[in-house]
């Protein structure tokens, strides 16, 4: 009888393995889902945003005024496969780059806007700058945010200002 139950408990443990085994196999094989945020304070013409973008292609992005109170609904938005490999793979290689003479912001005059890039604790040069023109790295970073930016659809055009109503003047008759 003991030799009955032995034999019984390992069938079920070898079924259980095989059923398990390729769940494992699977679960090893699936990348891990990375993300980045790319921040863009806007300035007093043109809204600002925070938007999340995540390596399987998922983004979503929110406009802000430069005080980050949001202004306007989550916008959730997918991009190209390939546009989201080339932006993780652009920000590693500026992350683990030299830091070189692309570091140089020339800032224009009345360009009060920063942009950034927040990846596992790094933080980008600032991609409104105007970079030195062999900066290679920052340029791919600034198209691709670019290029994600377009995909998003959401229109960043000039803020809307409340317009003050004329005063209330009463004429006599």
């Amino acid at each position: 009888m003991y030799k009955s139950f032995s034999l019984r408990i390992t069938r079920v443990a070898f079924a259980l393995a095989l059923m398990v085994l390729p769940l494992a196999v699977c679960a090893a094989n699936t990348p891990a889902r990375d993300g980045a945020t790319v921040v863009d304070s806007g300035s007093t013409d043109w809204s600002g945003y925070k938007m999340d973008v995540w390596s399987d292609g998922n983004a979503d992005l929110t406009l802000q005024d430069r005080g980050r109170a949001m202004h306007g609904p989550l916008k959730t938005f997918t991009i190209a496969a390939s546009l989201a490999h080339r932006f993780f793979a652009d920000l590693k290689a500026k992350r683990d780059g030299l830091r070189i003479a692309d570091e140089f912001c020339g800032t224009y005059a009345g360009n009060t806007t920063t942009a950034y890039v927040q990846w596992h604790g790094w933080r980008s040069p600032d991609l409104s700058c105007a970079p030195a023109p062999n900066s290679v790295l920052i340029l791919a970073l600034i198209n691709d945010v670019n290029a994600i930016l377009s995909a998003s659809g959401v229109d960043r055009s000039r803020r809307q200002r409340p317009t003050l109503a004329p005063p209330h003047v009463e004429t006599s008759p």
